[in-house]
């Protein structure tokens, strides 16, 4: 009988938690997989965390280990991979999935690659140092020729870009804000909660009645993903006008 997929994340980072003495790695995870992990990490108490290369990362690596634990302290052996249009402002623009679909040709793994960051027809590519090199065997996007850069350590690396929504909801709970952010149904939305597709502050939310607090991070799979702001006013009817940011 075959594994689930989550089963054999779980099972890993069993592995992983149970070794001492350095610093272990997993690869890079998925929004999903990391609130699986973050459920783990806080029910077992392990000394773990999560990065994805720059803040406000949606891909991101497990660590196991800390400077307190082992008096050390190591990098995160993360590496960004700058991929442009070789013929610059006259080429095609520069697409994710296909972006994406030219590096797994090459035989990548999903698992070693975190976000793709896009800024002005610049792919900016996170990945596992060792892959690096490997990504630079990329030649061509699409029907695009490009030119790929691993980046220095101290290069400025892209900010995360948000836009500001505003809607004007009955409360903050999850099922509701979600709905009127993702212009769906309650019912859609609460679907989705059933099927494991919403995130709320890092956990899979499986209750539709739950509450968003002020700079909580949410999520509908496939729809987007949001930081809320707070309220900013109560209409004559007592609705609230809430304010998020889109993660772009």
């Amino acid at each position: 009988m075959h594994e689930k997929p989550f089963e054999l994340i779980e099972k890993r980072l069993r592995e992983l938690a149970g070794r001492d003495g350095r610093y272990r790695y997993a690869g890079f995870f998925s929004e999903q997989e990391l609130a699986l992990f973050e459920s783990l990490r806080r029910r077992e108490g392990w000394d773990a965390s999560s990065f994805g290369g720059y803040p406000d990362a949606e891909r991101r690596m497990v660590r196991f280990g800390s400077e307190e634990a082992l008096g050390y302290e190591e990098p995160w052996p993360i590496a960004c991979v700058l991929v442009t249009p070789a013929a610059g402002r006259f080429s095609e623009q520069l697409e994710h999935r296909h972006v994406l679909g030219a590096l797994m040709s090459l035989g990548i793994g999903r698992h070693v690659l975190g976000d793709l960051k896009f800024r002005d027809n610049r792919c900016y590519v996170f990945c596992r140092q060792e892959m690096a090199q490997t990504l630079c065997g990329l030649i061509s996007v699409a029907h695009t020729p490009v030119r790929v850069t691993v980046l220095e350590e101290d290069a400025e690396l892209p900010r995360t870009e948000y836009v500001r929504e505003r809607v004007n909801v009955a409360s903050l709970r999850i099922d509701t804000l979600a709905a009127h952010l993702c212009n769906l149904s309650r019912t859609r939305i609460t679907e989705a909660i059933a099927a494991q597709q919403v995130l709320l502050a890092g956990e899979i939310c499986l209750d539709p009645s739950r509450c968003v607090k002020e700079g909580d991070t949410f999520s509908v799979r496939g729809y987007g993903k949001w930081r809320l702001i707070g309220v900013s006013g109560v209409s004559k009817k007592g609705r609230l006008y809430a304010e998020a940011d889109r993660f772009r």
